[in-house]
């Protein structure tokens, strides 16, 4: 299985016969009537507490580090970052 470093940590990367199943189950859950629905997760804080919660949550196996937004300024506090998520759940 293909594997691509990241911040000096291992990650694995989905092959093709797993993307295809995933791909596949969706399709089937659809055809149920059992669509999935948006969440959106924000982290908004120091640049250093954001990037340790991404880490975190990458650790765990609750969402990749490139799922994330890039860090961008908050406009309501220019010492803070913000950085979004956009999962899909079946409800």
């Amino acid at each position: 299985m293909p594997q691509k470093t990241v911040l000096g940590a291992t990650e694995k990367t989905l092959n093709q016969a797993q993307l295809e199943k995933k791909i596949q189950e969706q399709a089937e859950l659809i055809e149920k009537g059992i669509k999935p629905q948006a969440i959106e997760h924000r982290l908004t804080g120091s640049r250093e507490a954001v990037t340790s919660i991404i880490n975190y949550l990458r650790l765990i196996g609750y969402a990749p580090e490139g799922n994330w937004s890039p860090l961008e300024p908050n406009p309501d506090n220019p010492e803070q970052v913000i950085s979004v998520l956009v999962r899909h759940i079946r409800v």
